[in-house]
């Protein structure tokens, strides 16, 4: 048995408010999403409490209020979209609603009122407002508008509210004088006689919540035994009062929430939060032990843009090497390549429209480097050979790529400019020294060489010229990622990893002071392949057990110290890759960069039963750009299996046209001219280009 906090307040009869009780037609729509994190409450050895977010499996735990210690911060609420946390907090010495982002960060006030006690959010199903229970005058439901900052009543009295996620009611419960117990409502706010009762026995309801589809209400029915609630059973009832349903029976189960998907509910059991099937079954345990914890809410995956800022990685979830992308805070989790054959390593352009990547579908079995636009179509081999091409790297200008390559018999750095396709190499010290794990920037390349006898980090500025030894170290130093920092900042940084292969830390090197800092510690785990977020206030990274990828969970670390696990999935995740943000004036993320256009392409299916097969067309200037000329280099591309394969390259008469036969081939042809400079005029893409046949 357990004493509730919450005291159940008998107030004057306002049956004025019962109005009608027809029956409101149920709710139907799909399940949002996947699962995401559950937040709860978790009380402290000092007795304040505290608001933690877990992982369905445990892991993850995470402490968002721990700046604040010596207050009471609990009852948080997921947004329907998973990006924000409503929470009530005593930090002004009464009780307040207060909103963060889902990591914890940005934490506001929202309501302030000194006089009363507003707790118990609920969000919107659009995320604009918030329904509490207030108490000391008036007590009972109100409303918040976020953005006009205003309140509104709901009803008096009430408590325990819930928003239906797929509609305009709110589930709650109250007692009236003409109830035998504290019973369920629905209510649509503002809506004169909209009230519809749900439950109506001698026994007690509390702590509704609906299902994702908003068919059902899963709540704890119990008895009274002077102040204390016994006999607790978890219930569940369709959203117009029918079809009552036992769902799980034990002395102390309390505060049931749904998952996401619909498929499980999540409830305090003793001190414990745990989930059972949503039909039932034994509880699986998420967190647990000597500390009080309670007050769960199950909440999806955030859902964040798939353009702009983003992070791609490497995932085994499909039980094979896959690159995706997702957004800053792990929302949006979108799966990019679907090959047979293993994608790895990929690389986001620096104006956010492309990644690099390497693949080992090509038909020899081996590793080569592709580019594909950022969400995941128009994939183009770049390198063809019998070596293995690897560890793709941006130049500044996104018009060329740095990787490692065997194809001159060791590990050493090439590059490749795109257009037209021209490759260089090999850079650094030759011979039997191995270079690998190249990153690029303004600064110069800064890559791995066992020059010295052992990985350390070097650089070169682009040109191959004044290589600089950067660490010394008796460990092995690998996995460099430069800093976004502007070219003419005061220091220079260098994220990387020292430690065994298969283990490590991550390290950060200040190069013009030449002082590394240890930026991780844990010597059980191996966290691997830093990625800096552009404005320097994040870093990703890998955390796995000692030598074992398939164990790898994508983090960040913010500027505090504070870490974050962002993905959750089996079979591992791994390899991330930061992509560009719009700095703002303070230099933090701000918009997303719109990036130049830079190509367009016509594409024709052919059907070749008689005739030649020719490519023709013109490059064109964009606006504001000087008269083309000749020499433009021009792509005829036809598409491949493994996404498009260059024919030909052509180049421009003195007029910008291009013409050219080609092999009669069925299939799907583009031509494509990407912005290029010559000399002092920069031409723009082809606008006007075909490729089709003649009889």
């Amino acid at each position: 048995m357990r004493l509730r906090a919450r005291a159940f307040l008998v107030l004057a009869s306002v049956a004025a408010l019962l109005g009608s009780l027809a029956l409101v037609p149920t709710a139907q729509a799909a399940f949002p999403g996947d699962n995401g994190k559950i937040a709860f409450t978790r009380q402290q050895s000092d007795g304040t409490t505290d608001v933690y977010v877990v992982n369905p499996d445990g892991t993850g735990l995470t402490n968002l209020t721990s700046d604040y210690p010596g207050y009471d911060d609990e009852q948080p609420a997921i947004s329907a979209d998973g990006s924000k946390i409503a929470f009530a907090s005593d930090r002004t010495d009464s009780f307040e609603i207060w909103v963060m982002d889902a990591d914890g960060s940005h934490q506001t006030q929202v309501t302030d009122f000194p006089t009363t006690f507003d707790w118990e959010p609920a969000w919107s199903p659009d995320g604009t407002q918030l329904v509490f229970q207030r108490l000391n005058g008036p007590n009972g439901l109100r409303i918040w508008d976020l953005a006009t900052s205003t309140t509104s009543g709901v009803s008096d009295p009430g408590w325990s509210p819930d928003w239906e996620p797929t509609g305009d009611r709110i589930a709650f419960e109250t007692y009236f004088s003409t109830l035998k117990s504290a019973e369920l409502f629905t209510i649509v706010p503002g809506a004169a006689g909209s009230l519809v009762q749900l439950t109506d026995n001698t026994r007690a309801e509390d702590d509704p919540d609906w299902s994702p589809d908003g068919t059902r209400i899963v709540f704890n029915q119990f008895d009274f035994d002077g102040s204390l609630q016994i006999n607790n059973e978890l219930w569940t009832v369709r959203s117009d009062g029918v079809g009552l349903s036992l769902l799980y029976d034990d002395q102390d189960a309390f505060q049931p929430t749904f998952s996401p998907d619909g498929t499980k509910v999540a409830f305090q059991q003793n001190d414990d939060i745990v989930w059972i099937s949503a039909t039932g079954g034994t509880p699986t345990t998420i967190v647990g032990g000597s500390t009080w914890d309670y007050d769960p809410d199950w909440g999806p995956v955030p859902t964040e843009p798939t353009t702009g800022e983003l992070i791609a990685f490497t995932s085994g979830r499909d039980d094979n090497a896959e690159i995706y992308i997702m957004g800053p805070n792990g929302g949006n989790q979108t799966r990019l390549t679907n090959n047979t054959a293993m994608d790895d390593y990929a690389a986001i352009s620096p104006d956010g429209t492309r990644i690099a990547f390497t693949s080992w579908r090509d038909l020899d079995g081996d590793a080569e480097i592709y580019v594909m636009e950022s969400d995941g179509s128009d994939v183009t081999q770049i390198t063809t050979n019998t070596g293995y091409d690897a560890e793709p790297t941006w130049s500044s200008d996104g018009e060329a790529l740095m990787f490692v390559s065997d194809r001159s018999g060791s590990s050493q750095l090439w590059f490749t400019v795109l257009d037209p396709p021209m490759t260089f190499g090999p850079y650094a010290a030759g011979g039997v020294v191995s270079n690998f794990s190249p990153d690029w920037s303004d600064q110069g390349v800064v890559y791995v060489s066992d020059e010295s006898g052992n990985n350390d980090l070097y650089t070169f500025i682009p040109d191959g010229t004044v290589t600089t030894q950067l660490t010394d170290d008796p460990a092995s130093d690998y996995a460099p990622d430069w800093s976004h920092a502007a070219a003419d900042a005061i220091h220079h940084h260098v994220l990387f990893v020292r430690g065994a292969p298969g283990e490590g830390d991550i390290w950060d090197l200040t190069i013009e002071q030449s002082a590394e800092t240890q930026e991780t510690f844990t010597p059980n785990l191996w966290e691997s392949s830093p990625s800096g977020r552009w404005d320097e206030t994040y870093f990703a990274f890998a955390r796995a057990t000692p030598g074992d990828l398939s164990t790898a969970q994508i983090w960040t670390r913010d500027m505090e110290g504070g870490f974050h696990q962002i993905t959750t999935s089996s079979g591992g995740n791994y390899n991330p890759d930061w992509g560009p943000c719009s700095l703002d004036a303070e230099g933090f993320c701000g918009a997303v960069p719109v990036p130049p256009p830079v190509r367009h392409v016509r594409a024709i299916t052919l059907d070749l039963t008689q005739g030649d097969l020719f490519a023709s067309g013109k490059v064109t200037c964009e606006e504001g750009f000087a008269a083309c000329r000749a020499d433009v280099p021009v792509r005829i591309e036809r598409k491949s299996p493994n996404g498009w394969k260059l024919v030909i390259l052509v180049q421009t008469n003195e007029n910008g046209k291009y013409k050219q036969d080609l092999p009669d081939a069925e299939g799907t042809y583009r031509a494509v001219a990407k912005k290029v400079r010559l000399g002092a005029d920069v031409c723009g893409p082809a606008i006007s280009d075909k490729v089709e046949w003649e009889e």
